[in-house]
């Protein structure tokens, strides 16, 4: 778990040293990758035919909804995501490098929640920001959701792995009464 956490923060402190497009982009790719680690631990040995680029799962938003509609991620992570997933868009589309102080960036922003839910709020009278504090609360709000994410995915990976060993143990019990 301790683990988790390194990664998270080591990657929150990292997009710091992004341009603001690249902050975005690398942030939500990241996402995707998690949000696709925890698709895959509830369908190991299906990740080939869902995950590539033309494939069911092969786009952040389609990995979004199917995480909903699977339940393994709750209401206020999906909106999070789509948040961010519309944010990276934005950067991702714009000629310029983005300005997170500019409608639509800064409304978008402001509906993310993660970061105040876990007591993260900003106050620059007390804690002043290299970076537009809308970014900071972009970051920390994706930190938050790779917590969530990973740790959610290593809980279900363990799961599995136990009832893999609970069917080879009734398997072997099964052997021993015949």
């Amino acid at each position: 778990m301790l683990e988790i956490v390194e990664n998270a923060w080591y990657f929150a402190a990292h997009l710091s040293s992004e341009s603001n497009r690249g902050c975005a982009i690398v942030a939500a790719s990241l996402l995707d990758v998690s949000l696709e680690e925890l698709l895959e631990s509830r369908f190991p040995g299906h990740s080939k035919d869902l995950f590539g680029n033309n494939d069911p799962l092969g786009t952040f938003s389609a990995k979004i909804r199917m995480a909903r509609a699977l339940s393994i991620v709750n209401s206020a992570e999906c909106f999070e995501l789509n948040t961010i997933r519309k944010i990276r868009n934005r950067f991702a589309h714009e000629l310029d490098n983005g300005d997170w102080s500019k409608s639509p960036i800064v409304d978008w922003v402001h509906l993310l929640r993660a970061p105040k839910a876990l007591g993260f709020e900003f106050d620059d009278r007390k804690v002043p920001l290299q970076e537009p504090p809308e970014r900071w609360t972009f970051q920390m709000s994706v930190a938050c959701l790779m917590l969530a994410l990973k740790f959610r995915t290593t809980q279900l990976v363990a799961a599995e792995a136990q009832k893999v060993q609970f069917l080879i143990s009734d398997e072997a019990a099964m052997r021993d009464d015949v």
